[in-house]
C-alpha cells in the first residue's frame, strides 16, 4: 500500500512540476503548485511511522496543508490583481491619477 501511495505522489509531483514550468497564468501556476504540496503531504502520510504517542508525519502534513491554504489565498489575490491577459490593471496601480 505504501508503494502505491509513493507512486501516486511521484506522479502528482511530476504533474505539478510540469504545470509550474508550462503554465503562464497565475491561477494555473498556483494550481500546479498545489499539486506539489499535495504530493508532499501524501508522502508524509504514507511513510508515517508512529514515534511513541506522537505521529510526526500527520503533524507535518497538517502544517503543509495550512501553508498550502495560505499559498492559495496569496495566489488568488495576485490573480485578482492582474487583468485577463496577465498584466497589471491600470486602476490597480496606486498613485496614478486617471
Amino acid at each position: 500500500m505504501t508503494a502505491v501511495a509513493l507512486l501516486a505522489a511521484a506522479c502528482l509531483f511530476a504533474l505539478g512540476c510540469f504545470g509550474v514550468l508550462v503554465r503562464r497564468q497565475p491561477a494555473g501556476v498556483v494550481m500546479a503548485a498545489q499539486l506539489l504540496w499535495l504530493a508532499v503531504v501524501l508522502v508524509l502520510v504514507a511513510v508515517n511511522q508512529p514515534a511513541g504517542r506522537l505521529n510526526r508525519g500527520e503533524g507535518f502534513a497538517l502544517l503543509i496543508a495550512v501553508a498550502g491554504l495560505a499559498q492559495v489565498a496569496v495566489g488568488l489575490a495576485l490573480a485578482q490583481h492582474a487583468g485577463p491577459d496577465g498584466r497589471e490593471r491600470e486602476e490597480a496601480r496606486p498613485g496614478r491619477a486617471g
